[in-house]
């Protein structure tokens, strides 16, 4: 005897499996995720190596840029227009050479005249990242202040001193026998009186 329930057939969806379509779509989002996290993860670790070369540009330009300050401040005459590179001489920076290398970086300073006792002083940084040449410049400006201070050269004695009128005494201040005066206006505007 057969039975009837054997014939028959199940058809709810419940049973049946995943059709091609369903699997080729699932594998495509699958494949798209992938992709963009793994992008993402190599463009986060790219972006964190340059930006770190890049802060270490910034730091050798600035030793650079103190660096020729420190020269400046020995000798202005030090400073002539040109491009160098640095080197310590007993704990001494000097220009030496046209470039000087650290690491992946080179470091050129660039001298040049700007004016009576000023220099425009630039001090540039070069590195290579994969297959591309970066570059950082920092620019400043130095000036020969020690000519600027004011000799005694000029320094004259005399018996009276008029402070009336556009000679007022701006500022006083006294010290044992001496007197330190500022005038608003005249030649000289800063005298030292003994008031012996």
């Amino acid at each position: 005897m057969l039975r009837e329930w054997s014939h028959i057939k199940y058809t709810s969806h419940s049973s049946r499996g995943f059709s091609p379509v369903e699997i080729v779509l699932a594998v495509t989002v699958f494949g798209f995720l992938v992709v963009a996290l793994a992008g993402a993860l190599i463009y986060g670790m790219t972006s964190t190596a340059q930006a770190g070369d890049r802060a270490r540009a910034v730091m050798l330009a600035e030793e650079g840029t103190e660096a020729v300050r420190n020269i400046r401040d020995a000798s202005y005459a030090n400073l002539i227009s040109g491009t160098y590179g640095l080197a310590q001489s007993g704990n001494i920076w000097t220009l030496s050479g046209t470039s000087d290398t650290s690491g992946i970086y080179t470091r050129q300073i660039i001298v040049a005249d700007n004016g009576t006792d000023r220099k425009t002083v630039t001090t540039r940084i070069t590195w290579t990242q994969g297959s591309v040449t970066r570059q950082f410049d920092a620019v400043t400006q130095l000036t020969n202040w020690a000519a600027i201070i004011k000799t005694w050269a000029n320094a004259a004695m005399v018996k009276t001193l008029d402070l009336t009128g556009t000679l007022d005494g701006l500022k006083i201040a006294t010290q044992g026998n001496y007197a330190y005066v500022v005038r608003a206006d005249g030649t000289p505007d800063f005298m030292i009186i003994n008031m012996t």
